[in-house]
């Protein structure tokens, strides 16, 4: 509130402060239609976490997915699992891009969970697992591709990263949405190279988050 009332005050940043709330507001707007065109429902509900190390889940929105996954090219053979996927918003993205390979989301909160499995099941053919449960007490070794928006606290997302080094057998991509906090963990991380690094913030003059994110694409090789 004292914020608020530091840029009512001054008009510039009253302005701003009022452009981004309206504009991100829309966003919102945009990204459930697509929701409910896709999935039947919204799916822009964000949510807090009381698991210990969590972070609150919110879904990428639509326009930062085509962002993340601009340059990406994927084969049948690909299996791509989503870290705390929460109601599936990463998989109404894959289904509208007729993803080829399998897809996987973890999700530890049970009715979260519920949700993204629901509305999958509009896509038997797409043969997409909903895991409820433990990301700590997954077998990553089947996937090629991992997608993680900022699950974790720092210490949890090094232990995290620790249990996929213990696992994987083989080459990997990992995707990571605001990696503004850990990306530094991976970079000088023996096996693990950063492709790119990019921000996010805005498109057609509308803010998708409320603040400047980076997304970045590593890819992890296992020594030998």
């Amino acid at each position: 509130m004292k914020q608020i009332l530091k840029e009512i005050i001054n008009p510039v940043k009253f302005v701003k402060h009022v452009y981004k709330s309206v504009t991100y507001r829309m966003v919102r707007l945009v990204d459930g239609y697509r929701d409910r065109r896709i999935c039947g429902r919204s799916l822009t509900k964000q949510y807090g976490t009381n698991i210990k190390g969590g972070n609150a889940y919110s879904g990428t929105c639509y326009w930062t997915l085509e962002m993340v996954f601009a340059d990406s090219t994927f084969t049948e053979s690909d299996s791509l699992v989503d870290i705390g996927c929460g109601q599936g918003r990463l998989f109404a993205f894959l289904i509208e891009q007729q993803f080829p390979g399998r897809m996987t989301g973890i999700e530890y909160h049970a009715a979260t969970a519920e949700i993204a499995r629901s509305w999958t099941a509009r896509y038997p053919e797409k043969k997409i697992r909903i895991i409820e449960g433990d990301a700590f007490k997954q077998d990553y070794d089947e996937y090629t591709v991992f997608y993680y928006f900022n699950s974790f606290a720092p210490p949890y997302f090094r232990k995290f990263v620790e249990l996929l080094e213990s696992q994987l057998t083989h080459p990997v991509r990992f995707y990571y949405m605001s990696d503004q906090v850990c990306w530094k963990m991976l970079k000088d991380r023996p096996g693990w190279k950063m492709q790119y690094r990019r921000a996010c913030h805005k498109k057609y003059g509308l803010c998708m988050w409320g603040s400047v994110q980076h997304y970045s694409l590593w890819t992890y090789s296992p020594l030998k």
